[in-house]
């Protein structure tokens, strides 16, 4: 409803400021001739619906278990009014700073994935550190892990590659390029982990983890170049994405947990 209600216009909208839109689209009254990109605008408001719902899930999904739910959700709404539009607007839409300034983000890096993790990490140090320790793993959390892993992959090819807006190029390297990313730093994060281990089997539960963990790093870092690289490059940003998440996993964020 803040979508139908002010939203997308604060998003996509005309406006004489680089940093927000103006309130022309309010209410989502479009009419057939209406276009953005090529492509009904109405398609175009339901597309960039799913990037204003999944963005501020990944910010909450950080305190989720440690908030009440009505205040979150009082608090994700705002988020997406004060910090999710005027972003979208600078990245995306007529007239935006960055777009302005030559900065290409294809499906939300920016916009979505730096914008969430940033939020999140704030969220997490205004809330604090959980009062319980963290429990061993077990089958059913790895079972669960896999299943969203792969829920996410799938929906993540469909992100970047709907991001470019036509069934062309662009998109099918997009497509491509996602999946190569994601599958080279799930190895190269799967593979660094093995040999951190010095020789040791890893258990099958950990593989479990290190390898989606790795898949994820690569769809993030697929997400902004992934029509604007080639399939090589996108194998390069993988690997690199799955060896700096690996260590930010295993070394700074466990470094900082013993600090709590």
């Amino acid at each position: 409803m803040i979508w139908w209600l002010a939203g997308y216009s604060m998003c996509f909208s005309q406006s004489t400021s680089p940093f927000l839109g103006g309130t022309d689209l309010a209410l989502l009254d479009f009419g057939a001739e209406d276009v953005f990109n090529g492509i009904p605008e109405g398609a175009w408001c339901a597309f960039q619906l799913t990037f204003a719902i999944i963005t501020p899930a990944v910010v909450t999904g950080a305190v989720a278990e440690r908030a009440r739910l009505w205040p979150l959700m009082l608090f994700a709404n705002l988020w997406v009014l004060v910090v999710y539009c005027p972003i979208c607007h600078m990245v995306w839409g007529p007239g935006g700073l960055l777009l302005g300034w030559g900065v290409l983000d294809l499906a939300g890096g920016l916009v979505v994935e730096t914008c969430s993790g940033i939020s999140a990490l704030v969220l997490c140090a205004v809330v604090g550190p959980r009062s319980q320790d963290r429990d061993d793993a077990d089958p059913v959390r790895a079972v669960l892990h896999i299943v969203g892993a792969a829920l996410l992959w799938i929906g993540w090819l469909a992100f970047n590659a709907g991001s470019a807006m036509a069934n062309g190029f662009q998109a099918s390297t997009t497509l491509l390029n996602t999946q190569l990313s994601s599958a080279a730093a799930a190895l190269s994060w799967f593979a660094l982990a093995s040999l951190a281990r010095f020789g040791e089997a890893m258990p099958h539960l950990h593989a479990a983890f290190h390898l989606m963990g790795g898949a994820v790093s690569g769809l993030v870092a697929a997400t902004p170049s992934s029509g604007f690289v080639s399939p090589s490059g996108a194998v390069a940003i993988g690997v690199g994405a799955g060896v700096i998440c690996l260590f930010a996993d295993q070394v700074i964020m466990e470094s900082l947990l013993k600090r709590c």
